[in-house]
């Protein structure tokens, strides 16, 4: 087990509570279907969720948030979210 020296309580836990919250949406996104559909290119929030009967403002900021903390998604100049080079590997490994 490793751990940062320099590292204050808070941090630690800041580090191990976003990668909670970030694990609990990647699980959720996949269980609603939100990875198959990325898998298939680029789409808006609201064209995800019409498609899988989802709330698109909830869609939208679950999807932004992981784009701000992870490197497995991208958004294009018109809003669209995509899976980034990576997010296709990683999808095509372990989104079974």
């Amino acid at each position: 087990m490793t751990h940062k020296k320099d590292e204050n309580a808070a941090a630690w836990f800041h580090r191990k509570a976003t990668a909670y919250v970030e694990t609990q949406m990647l699980y959720h996104l996949n269980q609603v279907g939100v990875w198959a559909q990325l898998q298939k290119g680029p789409q808006s929030p609201h064209d995800i969720a019409t498609t899988l009967g989802l709330v698109p403002e909830v869609l939208r900021v679950m999807l932004e948030y992981v784009e701000g903390v992870d490197s497995l998604l991208e958004r294009d100049d018109e809003g669209r979210f995509g899976l980034t080079e990576f997010g296709h590997r990683v999808s095509s490994r372990f989104g079974r």
